[in-house]
């Protein structure tokens, strides 16, 4: 048997320097590589979670690419990781408990899709941006350029608003036959819902640590540029797919609805009793009674008074707003500032019936004809007209 080698026997000593060995390289460690050329595993300084990483495809489709977000990091490196970054444990304990409660029932539908999901989404974006709001601090510079988040955030906020009664719409409509297949929802509108929910969570921890800074210094923290480009984004991306979101459910709506046919008159007639057929003179731009273009006209009102209802939502939604400053304004008296209030909260109540009515489908019509509420009858038989001017004299008011 062979003698086993010893430890000295795999060191060659130096001539030079008598300090100094070698090892020889062996077999077991030719494939390897030399000790000296492999350089230690870096340890990781933290183990921190980031919320961005843990919301999927944020950026996909309906928000396209984040052009300028690499600049944005080198320019202003602590808005991504610095300070107010959501890396508080209360704060990401928060988003998971909620990510879970949403999914929880709709395991079999695609969630991307799913109006239930995506309607439970925007509630809850609802109540954060309510509770980051309330945050704002009167006269403090948030940004070197002037521009305030939180601004941002009541716009935005509009944008959901307008965006609930839709998604309330499909979500009526998909609980009476389980499927999303006819629904025309854009995959990317839950990227945009997840987008605007981590911003506004970044705003709200970024808001609640600069506190104290805002108030005593008035000087702009850099944490909020990078939110405040974001949520820009969001806001223009939002305004650029809201109409044809709007068209899409209007279309949807009126798709299953049994709209009321003018009678067509009988074409059997003897030929002996024919009338003769009367031609318009030019000058007459009027159809004719009987004509098939006056039945068209007759449907086509449908389309425009829906538009015209989302119009007098906007208005009422702007009107809102500048209601909401005056609350927040310290030079107003009380009395101004409680009749704002009581004024902001009729407006409130008006934009919900106005998207009641634009959200109902043929059975909620029958059912609020019965309980002695507005029927499709007497939906469809609004004046259009009246509607436009109501809006006028709101805008006129403001």
């Amino acid at each position: 048997m062979a003698s086993r080698p010893t430890i000295s026997e795999g060191w060659e000593d130096i001539a030079d320097d008598n300090l100094s060995v070698i090892s020889l390289e062996s077999s077991s460690s030719s494939n390897q590589g030399s000790s000296l050329d492999r350089s230690p595993t870096p340890t990781p300084i933290s183990n921190t979670p980031d919320v961005n990483e843990r919301v999927p495809n944020t950026d996909i489709k309906i928000l396209g690419d984040n052009k300028g977000k690499d600049k944005r990091a080198e320019n202003y490196p602590d808005t991504e990781r610095g300070e107010g970054s959501i890396t508080d444990s209360s704060s990401i304990n928060k988003l998971q408990e909620h990510e879970r409660e949403v999914s929880e029932g709709y395991d079999n539908v695609n969630e991307d899709v799913d109006p239930r999901f995506l309607k439970a989404i925007l509630e809850s974006i609802n109540d954060i941006l309510d509770e980051t709001i309330c945050l704002e601090v009167p006269n403090a510079i948030y940004t070197a350029d002037g521009k305030n988040p939180f601004t941002i955030c009541r716009r935005i906020r509009g944008q959901l608003r307008e965006l609930a009664p839709i998604l309330s719409g499909y979500a009526k409509a998909m609980a009476s036959n389980d499927s999303s297949d006819d629904i025309p929802i854009d995959p990317g509108l839950h990227s945009w819902l997840s987008g605007v929910r981590v911003k506004a969570l970044s705003l709200q921890a970024t808001a609640r640590n600069s506190l104290e800074k805002l108030v005593y210094n008035l000087e702009p923290n850099q944490a909020f540029v990078g939110i405040v480009q974001d949520l820009e984004e969001y806001e223009d991306k939002m305004d650029e797919f809201l109409p044809i979101m709007q068209v899409d459910f209007n279309e949807f709506q009126t798709k299953f609805m049994n709209l009321p046919i003018a009678p067509v008159p009988s074409t059997t007639h003897h030929p002996s009793r024919s009338e003769p057929i009367r031609i318009p003179s030019p000058g007459s731009s009027r159809p004719l009674s009987g004509s098939p273009l006056g039945s068209i006209s007759q449907c086509s009102k449908l389309p425009i008074l829906r538009q015209e209802l989302y119009n007098l939502k906007d208005a009422i939604s702007q009107a809102q707003s500048r209601l909401i400053l005056v609350r927040g304004t310290r030079s107003e008296p009380w009395e101004v500032k409680g009749a704002a209030c009581h004024l902001a909260s009729k407006l409130y109540d008006i934009n919900e019936a106005i998207s009641t009515i634009l959200s109902n489908n043929g059975s909620e019509w029958i059912d609020s004809g019965i309980s002695g509420g507005m029927s499709y009858a007497e939906f469809i038989a609004l004046d259009t007209h009246y509607v436009i001017d109501l809006r006028h004299e709101l805008q006129d008011m403001l």
